[in-house]
């Protein structure tokens, strides 16, 4: 009597059977919604991508020159982002829509804001190479 009254509560947890099923075939997540890109959105991240370059080329920092290696990365970024905005030139509102085009900016803006953060937060700590902050 009691296994049956717990495997009540717990089919009424998790929804039944039905409940898990549907569960199981159905998206866990909505559809991502990424900020607004357009070319002043591109701009700001040049400008950080700008920053972080600058940040890690001192040679304070000592960034060994092993993959992947930020210093190769950014500028090489930098130059896809240029062609990709000089092919949508006039039509920044199609790229827009692009849902992989927004992620990707949306993290590419997350990243190196949190790069920039991290030179400031860490300060001096950042030029040891065995510190929490590196």
């Amino acid at each position: 009597m009691a296994a049956a009254a717990v495997r009540g509560a717990n089919a009424r947890k998790a929804g039944g059977l039905i409940g898990l099923v549907k569960d199981a075939f159905q998206p866990h997540h909505q559809q991502h919604q990424a900020g607004v890109v357009d070319k002043r959105a591109v701009e700001k991240c040049w400008k950080l991508m700008d920053k972080v370059v600058r940040l890690c080329q001192n040679p304070k920092v000592g960034l060994k020159n092993s993959p992947p290696y930020i210093l190769d990365l950014l500028p090489d970024t930098y130059q896809h982002l240029r062609v990709i905005l000089s092919r949508y030139e006039g039509k920044m509102e199609v790229l827009g829509e692009n849902e992989y085009f927004r992620v990707f900016m949306e993290n590419l803006l997350k990243k190196t804001k949190q790069s920039v953060s991290l030179f400031k937060e860490g300060k001096e700590k950042m030029y040891e190479e065995t510190s929490q902050p590196r």
